[in-house]
């Protein structure tokens, strides 16, 4: 799918962005189970010597794609990092929770100990909703109106972005460039409709005149 992008015979980008809406994410979902498949057979020595080395590995049934476009998040982009680990270079601890730290680093669950002389926390994102962001930021009553963020829709669309957001003058989006670019030309045009006071007042209809 990416091909469309790079390469000599690559597309004009607004024809590429075209293309990769194409097929409806609940067919590219499926479909992508076929690469996965492939993509196995060719990571499989390489996954199984992560797995030796520590790194836990997705559940096979998690395509990339679902992880990429739906959860955008439990990927890792080789960039060098993956022969470090199986190199021994980087080593990984897993699989167990931290109990505490100890004078010279930290001691697991299990009683296992770490040596350390610096412990960083990269803990990621934290679970806020995009309902607790609203009322910080402009009160309650905002935020009982708005819809949730995040994963895709029914109809396979991404979740409460680019779309009425259940408050008039509140709108949100999210994603990466292709994102920005692609869906940014139906939110203009819906605060335009809206303008025109084309939309019914839910948001979620328009009304013809």
């Amino acid at each position: 799918m990416l091909s469309v992008y790079v390469g000599q015979d690559k597309l004009p980008t607004e024809i590429a962005d075209r293309f990769y809406v194409a097929l409806p994410l609940s067919k590219a979902l499926r479909a992508s189970e076929h690469d996965v498949d492939r993509g196995a057979d060719i990571d499989q020595d390489l996954k199984e010597d992560l797995s030796r080395h520590g790194y836990l590995l997705p559940d096979a049934e998690d395509s990339f794609l679902h992880r990429l476009v739906v959860r955008r998040a439990g990927y890792y982009i080789d960039r060098g990092c993956a022969k470090l680990i199986t190199t021994g270079k980087i080593t990984v601890k897993s699989g167990r929770e931290i109990s505490h730290f100890s004078p010279t680093g930290l001691v697991f669950d299990d009683g296992s100990r770490v040596e350390a002389d610096l412990v960083i926390f990269a803990t990621g994102y934290s679970r806020t909703t995009i309902k607790h962001v609203a009322e910080s930021l402009f009160g309650p009553k905002v935020a009982d109106v708005v819809r949730d963020v995040g994963g895709w829709d029914s109809d396979c669309e991404p979740a409460g972005v680019w779309r009425p957001s259940g408050h008039k003058a509140l709108w949100f989006a999210e994603g990466d460039l292709f994102a920005a670019r692609f869906y940014s030309q139906f939110l203009a045009l819906q605060i335009k409709a809206r303008e025109m006071e084309l939309l019914s007042p839910d948001q979620r209809s328009y009304v013809l005149k």
